[in-house]
């Protein structure tokens, strides 16, 4: 994750209103709470497919 967020930052995609999440944050959110807060999120790290097509329907 720490990877994820260097880059991320470098590259000008993570700014200070937006946050990174991993996969294993995604897997304890419920569909609403990710829902909620997709748009506040700009870095997702370690995710599986399943999480990438929830986070894209989202």
């Amino acid at each position: 994750m720490v990877t994820a967020k260097a880059i991320a930052e470098e590259i000008g995609i993570l700014t200070p209103e937006l946050q990174a999440i991993s996969g294993d944050e995604v897997r304890q959110l419920s569909d609403e709470e990710l829902t909620a807060q997709i748009d506040q999120i700009a870095v997702y790290a370690r995710v599986v497919a399943r999480e990438k097509s929830e986070i894209g329907q989202g």
